[in-house]
């Protein structure tokens, strides 16, 4: 189960959707969560990383990366 998805911009974004797609996705089997990171240009590719997370991500969980 996937949780909602954040855009993240790239350092020299030179198009709208020129960036990273970031998720937390639910793995119930494991019960531990993974941030799944998509090319925002080439979702059809699947995700270029995917983070194993030593715990379960809680569902409504929101959180924003901030420079500096």
């Amino acid at each position: 189960m996937a949780a909602e998805p954040v855009f993240i911009p790239a350092e020299s974004q030179e198009s709208e959707d020129d960036g990273y797609i970031m998720t937390y996705c639910y793995d119930r089997a494991v019960a531990k969560s993974d941030l799944i990171i998509f090319n925002a240009q080439d979702l059809k590719s699947g995700p270029i990383a995917e983070i194993r997370l030593p715990q379960r991500v809680p569902f409504g969980f929101h959180g924003s990366w901030i420079a500096g």
